[in-house]
């Protein structure tokens, strides 16, 4: 942020900032003794027009001179502004604009933020907007890891005055707070609780170990993995953050026959599941397998398997960031669906719905296929 943006902010908080292809567009309000005038600048270069309303025309004819000087920044022109404005105050006319002059508010969030900025050195960026009403915050824990939050400012006269909207944490209920410092040092607490930077080591570990193929760029927010088992077999292994150690939920995406059979190993091992034990390890156990196979080193292979995993009806690999869920059962077919698009055709050829399933004939094959029903249904 340019120096005399933040000297705009704090001297002339009602006037906001719009840029054009050619020009620099001030506008709002500047507060002189009580009154309100309503302003609206122009900016080309170093040179500033006004445009005159009624409450200016009073002014106007020192208001052209200043229109033939030359001006660093908009605060500059707005100073000597303020001084002709100041020297006789117009009396005070009543206005249908409202006017909501949140100059103390301004002041409040452009400490709290730079305070913020100055005493927190586990901030990696931040950033505030022009309009003083969003805040972004990336900060680092102890493992270099990234964590962003965004928090919105409420200048409303309801609820608190920070609040936060968005954050790449699986567990994000924090309070809003009056104070920005606070909800601040929340968030920060929330990620340096034990049992998300356990998690974050174990998903970091299932990241580097493993082929994971969904998400395709996880965040700090997603608690689950999609990983190869086999060219085509996948599992989605999804963990709770509050007990990441214990047995994950597990579902296999494959032809019926393989799906059958990891159903079948781990239904005969999950008892023996040890939460004492690194994560990684016991799923090697539980799957009866060697190792899980490691993502190639050239990404040809990577797309291989992925084309094939198109979905059959939209022919496209994710659909609102999923990807196919479904595979026909038949073993000659093993088609990939995402179930939504798989529930929309089969429900359209008048399917035959039982409990939280519909069946019907797959549209590739013809032989029998199913999927769950959505929530809503």
């Amino acid at each position: 942020m340019p120096a005399y943006e933040l000297d705009l902010l704090l001297k002339y908080p009602m006037i906001m900032q719009r840029c054009t292809t050619k020009d620099e567009e001030y506008f709002g309000y500047i507060k002189i003794k009580g009154d309100h005038f309503k302003i609206r600048l122009t900016r080309n270069m170093k040179r500033f027009k006004l445009e005159m309303t009624e409450d200016l025309e009073k002014y106007e004819k020192d208001i052209k001179k200043l229109s033939k000087l030359s001006f660093m920044d908009p605060v500059e022109y707005l100073d000597k502004l303020t001084e002709i404005l100041s020297a006789e105050s117009p009396p005070h006319k009543e206005t249908d604009d409202i006017i909501i002059d949140n100059t103390s508010i301004y002041r409040k969030v452009l400490r709290e933020y730079t305070e913020l900025r100055q005493f927190y050195f586990n901030i990696h960026k931040s950033f505030i907007s022009k309009d003083l009403k969003t805040i972004d915050i990336v900060q680092l824990d102890e493992q270099m890891r990234q964590h962003s939050v965004k928090i919105d400012v409420n200048y409303s006269q309801y609820g608190k005055l920070f609040k936060i909207v968005e954050c790449n944490l699986p567990l994000n209920e924090i309070d809003e707070d009056d104070s920005l410092i606070v909800l601040y040092e929340k968030f920060m607490n929330r990620v340096d609780c034990p049992k998300l930077q356990l998690m974050f080591d174990v998903l970091d570990e299932i990241d580097k170990s493993c082929w994971v193929i969904d998400p395709d760029r996880p965040t700090r927010r997603d608690v689950y993995r999609r990983i190869v088992l086999d060219r085509n077999l996948s599992m989605v292994i999804t963990f709770n953050p509050n007990d990441i150690r214990h047995l994950p939920q597990i579902k296999f995406l494959g032809p019926h026959n393989a799906v059958k059979k990891y159903n079948e190993v781990v239904s005969r091992n999950f008892l023996n599941w040890n939460p004492n034990e690194d994560v990684l390890s016991e799923l090697v156990k539980l799957l009866e397998i060697d190792n899980f196979p490691a993502k190639p080193e050239h990404s040809e292979e990577d797309e291989l398997l992925v084309n094939d995993g198109e979905c059959c009806i939209c022919f496209s690999l994710r659909l609102n960031e999923q990807l196919p869920d479904v595979v026909c059962p038949n073993a000659s077919c093993n088609q990939f669906f995402h179930s939504q698009c798989l529930y929309k055709w089969l429900r359209s050829l008048n399917s035959r719905k039982c409990f939280y399933e519909i069946n019907g004939q797959c549209p590739n094959c013809e032989k029998v296929i199913h999927c769950s029903l959505p929530t809503s249904e």
